[in-house]
């Protein structure tokens, strides 16, 4: 739908799918065939190692770039994806957080795995308890953020969410559609799409 809206309104294609900006997950991931990308510019798809750390701010970052790029060429920029917290933060904006050091996000994640969730949900009370108030005990991203902030900074990850936000697209203007199409063809598709999964090598991707 956006390649025919893009091709048709002198348009560029952004992502905004998170699995779909890996490399090594082009099948599993349905990123867009090669084909398509000959007929048009596709920005952000499959241009990250898995391996490499890539926050939803990082994404709106980059996003923001492409798009103005986009638009400074006088074509339109087509936003296209279903991860909430990307587009939520493109659109919406985000609060301005620390860079964490790759040793306190390690170290973070090797305690969560010791300790289990319950653990480490003890450990932030202790070190964030006006964090720890406020967040699911099983919500594993954001408790594991929520100490990986206050072990690196000192400082509870509220005091950087009320430091203000980022609008990456504050200047302009977006139109947001939604496609909803009928419960008995999205399990059609679900259904040839797994197919073809096997059919086109997913097992075998790495």
């Amino acid at each position: 739908f956006a390649h025919v809206l893009a091709s048709k309104y002198n348009g560029e294609i952004v992502n905004a799918d998170s699995m779909q900006i890996y490399k090594q997950l082009k099948i599993i991931t349905s990123s867009p065939p090669e084909e398509q990308k000959l007929e048009l510019k596709y920005h952000l798809y499959n241009f990250l190692d898995v391996d490499k750390h890539f926050s939803a701010a990082d994404y709106a970052n980059m996003a923001q770039k492409e798009i103005e790029n986009i638009n400074n060429k006088g074509k339109i920029p087509f936003v296209v994806g279903g991860s909430g917290m990307y587009i939520d933060m493109l659109l919406n904006g985000y609060s301005t957080m620390p860079s964490i050091d790759v040793d306190v996000r390690e170290k973070a994640r090797a305690l969560y795995k010791e300790l289990g969730a319950i653990g480490f949900f003890q450990l932030l009370q202790k070190a964030d308890p006006e964090v720890a108030n406020i967040l699911n005990v099983n919500d594993k991203q954001r408790v594991q953020r929520a100490y990986e902030v206050i072990s690196q900074t000192g400082k509870s990850i509220l005091y950087f969410q009320s430091q203000g936000r980022h609008t990456p697209l504050e200047n302009y203007q977006f139109t947001i559609l939604y496609i909803m199409p009928k419960r008995a063809l999205l399990y059609e598709m679900c259904n040839r799409r797994f197919i073809e999964f096997g059919n086109n090598g997913a097992v075998d991707e790495d």
